[in-house]
């Protein structure tokens, strides 16, 4: 397995040569409601921070009125993420993974699992399912959940066919003794986060394509060790 500077520089350089569709692309996931376990999780608890805020009744006038445009915001946000997020979330990652292979594929293939629609919710569901339960036992575990289950979406996104909890199970396949390893390479992006929301986030929608291909690389790097293991494990799926 290659050092995490290896494996950023690597993504980064396929990055420089399909920069503005990647973002391009980028800026479409976000806007549909295609994000990561992890914001998906966040904005669940912002929605219940904001729902328990509003009905205690301890806010009125304005700022009761902006919270509870906020809490609708991020409600129909959440619902968008479910509904089209989801699979568009998919296609994208699917899209860097065929260009880390060097093709060149279409923007047609984010929208290209709208066909595994049901799948790609089931596995959003599923996901946070799984993290807000253990986020509910301890933070600690909650948070290794989340990054267990990390790639997840780019194992349905090679193997679509395959159900969420098999996808669940080969993510914990690939991460097994390499959760801190994912961990430190997305921090290695944390000035570059801090950055964005210090410019109002904006320059996020240029930093999320460089994190998002890096984990892509990653995830590659990972199925290749596994390759057998994993397609052993699609295939029993596939037969089910």
């Amino acid at each position: 397995m290659p050092a995490n500077k290896e494996i950023k520089r690597n993504a980064l350089k396929a990055l420089k040569m399909s920069r503005t569709d990647t973002i391009n692309l980028s800026i479409i996931t976000i806007c549909l409601g295609g994000v990561s376990l992890f914001a998906f999780t966040c904005t669940e608890g912002i929605i219940v921070a904001l729902s328990g805020v509003l009905r205690s009744g301890s806010v009125s006038g304005n700022l009761g009125t902006v919270l509870w445009w906020t809490y609708m915001i991020f409600a129909l946000y959440l619902l968008l993420s479910i509904l089209v997020g989801s699979f568009v979330e998919l296609g994208y990652d699917r899209w860097l993974l065929l260009w880390l292979k060097g093709k060149r594929p279409g923007n047609d293939v984010l929208f290209g699992f709208k066909k595994y629609w049901f799948n790609s919710v089931l596995l959003r569901l599923y996901m946070a399912m799984k993290s807000i339960l253990w986020m509910a036992l301890l933070f600690v575990p909650g948070i290794v959940a989340v990054v267990n289950y990390a790639l997840a979406p780019y194992v349905i996104a090679q193997f679509p066919h395959v159900k969420p909890p098999d996808a669940v199970k080969i993510s914990k396949v690939l991460m097994k003794g390499y959760k801190v390893k994912l961990v430190l390479l997305v921090l290695s992006f944390l000035d570059e986060i801090l950055l964005s929301f210090l410019a109002l986030g904006l320059p996020l929608f240029y930093v999320i394509p460089r994190i998002k291909i890096t984990v892509a690389e990653f995830y590659r790097e990972r199925i290749a060790l596994h390759d057998e293991q994993v397609r052993q494990i699609a295939r029993q799926a596939g037969s089910r």
